[in-house]
């Protein structure tokens, strides 16, 4: 089954959504509201969050917006912007550009960035890797891992506050380098 159509889904109280059924109309999700749901089941041309969405696993396609926050519980990629607070639990990983954030991100997890530009702070006790071209201007602090020899890594030394490993590319823009950087 699928929701559709030209039509707007409201989400207004606890919902899960973690069939294979497809939601592919506008969807909004109340203030104090939770959507617990596999992010390739939604295809919404806009996602209007002001409580939680709580993603569980699959590829996000959909932009979503408004003053609530997409939880990350499980492995989740996303090809649209995330223009809201995000957390990402300790189980679970955001595989996404850089330039899809565009709030501050809580990571508890695996926050692996594929391509863009990084302006949002992460903080958290997860890890941010590299895994594509990436320049960043904001306040990493959490341990840094540039995968591999084709990833590259862009920062002034002072945004990187955890432990990092270089198996690729590190070019740092300016600061003082105060700690180990570290290989494999």
């Amino acid at each position: 089954y699928a929701i559709g159509c030209d039509g707007i889904t409201v989400v207004a109280g606890s919902v899960l959504a973690e069939t294979n059924k497809v939601i592919s109309n506008n969807l909004q999700i109340t203030e104090g509201s939770i959507l617990t749901a596999k992010a390739g089941i939604l295809y919404a041309d806009t996602i209007e969050n002001q409580g939680t969405l709580r993603l569980t696993s699959g590829q996000l396609s959909s932009v979503v917006s408004g003053a609530g926050t997409t939880e990350i519980s499980g492995n989740v990629s996303a090809t649209a912007k995330i223009n809201q607070d995000i957390t990402i639990g300790e189980e679970a990983g955001l595989y996404i550009s850089a330039s899809n954030i565009t709030t501050d991100v809580q990571n508890a997890g695996r926050l692996s960035l594929n391509a863009g530009t990084l302006t949002q702070n992460v903080s958290g006790t997860g890890q941010t890797f590299i895994s594509g071209n990436v320049s960043n201007y904001a306040a990493i602090n959490q341990s840094v891992i540039i995968n591999s020899a084709t990833d590259k890594l862009t920062t002034a030394f002072d945004k990187l506050a955890g432990t990092i490993t270089n198996r690729g590319n590190l070019v740092l823009t300016s600061g003082t380098i105060d700690k180990y950087i570290g290989g494999s």
